[in-house]
């Protein structure tokens, strides 16, 4: 990472080495031994961006290293050093984290769940570093407002998605392909008269200005003279009816596709047609959406049984308000929606959202194997914990070693699978969870359960 770039380097290395400001800031370190991670200076708090200590420095020197906080007889952490230096919610990350004597300390990727990298990760993280910096110079609520309009058209996802790299600057323009050394000119491949800008090719250009004039938007072309494309995007979005945002939308996408035919020399439509063209897709993807829409049976929103012989673990969590655990619900049910167990106890926090939902999963699985269910389909509600489980790639990050004993379970059984559900189809054993934080200790009823599960259970009878 600290590697200098001879000037005889070749061009491949060189754009490796440019990109490392990159991996700098998308990765952190995972806690092995500690012996080779700074506490004042490394990213290695297994929390939000920026990862670093934010506590004021004190007691230990710059110079200290995470293991300087560990106890080298008990492989511990020194909890009452940590609890003096660092403030309570630092201090309480610090001690979730676990250490391990005989393993190297290691960098893990912050962009996907297993901690290894992939390009697709790393532009959605600088694309989130470009918006950031967007709102951080307007008003944050509104921006985050506007992106969440784009994505709530009624238009094909693959339009919306053209729309915000549009609106992000991430479409290849020639003005952005000739800052980056990609390409040695500008012009816009159909006129050849100016730079091409986001703003000249969907509006400016003469060919997207005739267009939108031969289209049923033309009093906005008429009326608007926008300095970029972001902006006139909101005021489309703010200011103008449903179907003509979708119509907007749909006829943009179409534009860019025309000017991408131009620049491969292919023939495309003519610019007085394609207003015309883009009001027509519209119509079709409304109609076809109400038709489906109209013969799909309406999801199930209520909990259903297994398959006959099979028994299903629902698994819930809840955090506590202003204490430091959560609170776990499991219960037990067969083909016939009969209770056979329940569940529930609080767990002290440690980790993010998805540390907690592994958790309760290891703490459910291990009380359905202890009563002596072998045939087990698994529900909750987080699908990125199932992922991890299914995923045959090594996690790298903290919640390996729980990943690797949720699949160790598979052992234990003859049957064991996972899914996920919504919040809806899983009331009984949330209601658990939040018992639990009335619970002195861990609670196990079998063939019954506490008076607020009842009602929940038979509502959900088949």
């Amino acid at each position: 990472m600290e590697a200098k770039i001879p000037s005889h380097s070749s061009y491949s290395w060189r754009s490796l080495a440019q990109a490392r400001h990159v991996i700098r800031r998308g990765t952190r370190w995972r806690i092995g031994n500690g012996t080779e991670v700074s506490i004042w200076r490394d990213k290695w708090i297994n929390s939000k961006h920026p990862c670093k200590i934010l506590s004021p420095h004190q007691v230990l020197p710059d110079s200290a290293m995470v293991s300087d906080l560990v106890d080298p007889e008990t492989n511990q952490w020194k909890e009452q050093l940590i609890d003096s230096i660092f403030w309570p919610e630092e201090a309480a990350q610090i001690k979730s984290i676990p250490v391990f004597s005989t393993r190297s300390d290691s960098l893990v990727w912050m962009g996907t769940p297993i901690g290894t990298f992939t390009t697709r990760s790393a532009y959605h993280m600088l694309a989130e570093d470009k918006n950031g910096q967007m709102g951080s110079s307007s008003n944050p609520e509104r921006l985050h407002a506007f992106w969440k309009s784009i994505w709530r058209v009624n238009v094909p996802h693959k339009i919306c998605v053209f729309m915000w790299r549009a609106c992000s600057s991430c479409l290849p323009t020639k003005t952005s392909l000739f800052t980056r050394g990609v390409t040695s000119f500008s012009l816009c491949p159909i006129c050849l008269d100016e730079a091409e800008t986001m703003l000249h090719s969907l509006w400016d250009c003469g060919f997207a200005k005739e267009c939108w004039q031969n289209s049923p938007l033309s009093h906005i072309w008429n009326a608007l003279r926008p300095t970029s494309w972001i902006d006139l995007v909101g005021h489309v979005l703010m200011k103008t009816g449903k179907l003509e945002g979708e119509v907007f939308f749909v006829l943009a996408w179409m534009i860019w596709g025309c000017r991408n035919d131009a620049w491969l020399n292919q023939s495309h439509s003519e610019a007085s047609k394609l207003g015309a063209k883009a009001v027509t897709y519209v119509e079709e993807y409304l109609d076809a959406n109400e038709r489906v829409e109209f013969v799909r049976p309406i999801a199930a929103q209520k909990w259903l049984p297994p398959p006959p012989n099979c028994v299903k673990l629902d698994v819930a969590w809840k955090k506590h308000t202003n204490r430091t655990s959560f609170g776990v619900g499991s219960v037990i049910r067969d083909d016939a929606g009969a209770l056979l167990a329940a569940h529930c106890e609080v767990l002290p926090q440690a980790g993010d959202d998805i540390q907690m939902a592994a958790t309760s999963v290891i703490t459910a699985l291990s009380i359905c194997q202890d009563a002596g269910f072998r045939n087990v389909m698994v529900e909750s509600s987080h699908s990125q914990l199932k992922a991890l489980i299914l995923s045959k790639e090594e996690c790298l990050t903290e919640l390996h070693e729980s990943i690797d004993r949720i699949k160790h379970f598979q052992l234990g059984f003859c049957f064991l699978d996972f899914h996920v559900i919504p919040g809806s189809c899983n009331r009984a054993a949330k209601s658990l969870a939040i018992h639990a934080k009335e619970a002195l200790e861990p609670s196990v009823w079998l063939e019954e359960g506490p008076a607020v599960l009842l009602p929940i259970v038979i509502a959900d009878l088949p």
